[in-house]
């Protein structure tokens, strides 16, 4: 302790309060310590990204993507590109750079889908577009036991003259998007003599059909969101009815937004994602976030479910907004049927009644219409 703070100690115990200074605080505030909230998951967490590397493997996932060779391919070659970039050897100046050694099984339990489906629409449209060079690896006699593969865009990222080209991943880089498939989508492993047991991803489990765009869109959503777990959605105007969250995901997939959404919504099924709603005062729906769960929960953040409205005590009738749509939806309902039923020979032998009309409501009127009528009468009347 130096001697001003022994003197400053000595006038605080006699109960002599001191000048403070301009821009002195009045106290010291307390700092969480590193071991706190963050401190439950593991700092190497395959999902605890930081914001450059996350940046940096989005953009090389988009930029392979976008290769020509592999734009505008199923979902189930765009995946096999994906896994097989993951899988690749860093460059370290012998001859099976860039290759990745694998068999036609492995892929599709990596994507989720069966063998016949791993050649049809995975590896045959990616052969025929130059995408994909491949080689079969035999044993003394004769029998297949795995498969090389060399994809083409990286082997010209790495061979070409542009410096700095997104595909040109070093050899840390392509762990750290090995082990983000694995934790998301790898099929998993038991252990063995030399390596321990790899647990299976998230969306493991998930086979079939559509399974291939689900894991797609799940590692893009991951690799464009934050550690809060919000995912950053796009700007623009978009479709009402698909939602900028399907929008969003259907500009990282490039496919429809109807499709996006669809995608989206098996995701919030698997519980990967959560899509709340801000609460507003006209009881309408607000505004839309969407939370990827296992960025959040990787990053300590706390995962607090969305609180629901607390009922009143009082029963409210519904607001001036609400009557009025109801108002126009009941007196549509009303209106008396225009679609003649057909006759004995198909043909149109029924002629509209001639009533007069109160309100859009006919005189001789069903049960059904008596009801509505009698709520349009009550709410009218508030």
């Amino acid at each position: 302790m130096s001697a001003l703070a022994a003197e400053a100690a000595v006038l605080a115990s006699e109960g002599i309060a001191l000048p403070r200074l301009p821009g002195q605080r009045a106290r010291l505030r307390s700092v969480p310590s590193s071991g706190g909230s963050r401190g439950e998951q593991p700092k190497d967490h395959p999902l605890r990204l930081g914001r450059k590397t996350r940046l940096r493997l989005l953009k090389a996932v988009r930029a392979l993507l976008a290769d020509p060779a592999i734009a505008g391919q199923p979902d189930v070659a765009r995946l096999a590109s994906v896994v097989l970039f993951a899988k690749s050897r860093a460059p370290e100046g012998g001859e099976d750079d860039c290759v990745t050694s694998t068999w036609v099984a492995e892929l599709g339990r990596w994507m989720g889908v069966g063998e016949s489906t791993v050649h049809r629409r995975g590896l045959a449209l990616l052969r025929e577009s130059d995408a994909l060079h491949t080689e079969e690896v035999r044993d003394r006699y004769g029998y297949p036991t795995g498969l090389k593969c060399l994809l083409m865009p990286v082997w010209r990222a790495r061979h070409g003259r542009a410096a700095g080209h997104p595909l040109a991943l070093d050899k840390a880089e392509l762990a750290t998007l090995l082990r983000l498939c694995e934790a998301l989508f790898g099929p998993g492993w038991a252990a063995t003599d030399k390596k321990a047991a790899t647990p299976a991803g998230l969306l493991a489990g998930r086979r079939g059909r559509g399974a291939a765009t689900d894991r797609l869109g799940l590692l893009l959503l991951v690799l464009s969101t934050p550690a809060s777990g919000w995912l950053n959605l796009c700007g623009g105007s978009v479709r009402q009815r698909e939602g900028r969250a399907a929008a969003t995901l259907a500009r990282l997939l490039s496919c429809s937004p109807a499709s996006a959404r669809k995608v989206l919504a098996r995701l919030e099924a698997d519980g990967v994602l959560e899509r709340p709603r801000k609460e507003t005062s006209t009881k309408m729906r607000g505004k839309g976030r969407v939370r990827i769960l296992p960025v959040a929960h990787a990053n300590g953040r706390a995962l607090a479910a969305v609180p629901a409205p607390a009922p009143s005590e009082e029963v409210q009738g519904p607001g001036p907004v609400f009557r009025c749509v109801l108002l126009v939806q009941a007196e549509i309902l009303l209106r008396p049927m225009t679609s003649p039923p057909l006759g004995r020979l198909g043909s149109a032998r029924w002629k509209r009644p001639k009533t007069r009309r109160s309100w859009g409501v006919p005189l001789v009127q069903s049960p059904t219409q008596t009801t509505l009528v009698g709520v349009l009468s009550w709410m009218r009347s508030r």
